[in-house]
């Protein structure tokens, strides 16, 4: 279930330990708030400026991520919406931000300007030291060269995958920036595939990091020749995560990601 505002739309599946936040993207109109930017999901109703970071939101989930459930099997999943920042704190021309004269802690970019989608980010745009956090609209497509250039507090960035062009560079001299949230503007191309399972996997060897795990990294072979219940079943107390996906993905690129998240016991095949 997911609320927004006085509207509740709801999801029935057979929910297991995940639930993939892509089902909710289905329709790209579905959450659309009027003077808001959608952040994510949660399972409280919050509001995001209570939060310093959205890693202290109840149970969040990025749009189009995953979302733990619980043992009741029951998941409600509430919109957090960010409040836009005064079209007036901005300079605004044909589709592009140019300039920011605002002096909020917290700079939510709004999708729209004087009526037109807001698609671009000029250089030097923002420069305050005392911006912590920025939300970015699925509108924008491009954040142009140092467009974020020495916000020395500036700590989370959120924006959606719709966004086309954007660098390092982009937030230069940015050296707090610690936390990226990265949401999805419509359902992604491989849902409902092996490939796109890959969201999921990656959120149980991040959950389960203090559990026993025996973690399979390979091609095809393994996600079609490996019974995971069977495996489960002759190592008792192991939890088991098949990475086996399409052959021409390079396991070095799975390496990395699960080696921020085994610790002593674990398994890796």
């Amino acid at each position: 279930v997911a609320a927004t505002g006085e509207d509740t739309y709801t999801f029935t599946d057979d929910f297991k330990s995940m639930f993939p936040c892509q089902q909710t993207l289905e329709s790209n109109d579905t959450f659309i708030r009027d003077g808001y930017v959608a952040v994510g999901y949660s399972t409280e109703p919050v509001s995001y400026e209570e939060y310093s970071t959205v890693n202290d939101i109840p149970g969040f989930s990025n749009m189009g991520g995953v979302c733990e459930v619980g043992d009741s099997g029951r998941l409600d999943l509430y919109v957090v919406w960010a409040k836009a920042s005064p079209e007036s704190d901005f300079i605004f021309n044909n589709g592009t931000i140019t300039g920011y004269r605002g002096s909020d802690r917290i700079v939510v970019i709004p999708d729209k300007i004087n009526g037109m989608n807001v698609t671009r980010i000029a250089s030097n745009v923002i420069t305050s030291d005392m911006i912590t956090k920025v939300v970015i609209p699925k509108t924008v497509l491009t954040i142009d060269t140092q467009a974020f250039n020495r916000c020395t507090n500036l700590g989370e960035v959120v924006f959606f995958d719709s966004l086309e062009s954007v660098t390092d560079s982009s937030f230069s001299t940015c050296s707090k920036l610690s936390t990226i949230v990265l949401n999805a503007s419509r359902l992604p191309k491989y849902s409902g595939t092996a490939e796109g399972s890959f969201c999921i996997k990656y959120e149980l060897v991040r959950t389960l990091r203090d559990s026993k795990k025996i973690v399979v990294v390979s091609g095809s072979s393994t996600l079609n020749g490996l019974d995971s219940d069977v495996m489960e079943e002759n190592f008792p107390g192991y939890s088991v995560i098949n990475y086996g996906t399409n052959a021409a993905n390079q396991s070095v690129f799975f390496l990395d990601v699960i080696s921020n998240y085994v610790t002593e016991g674990d398994l890796i095949i």
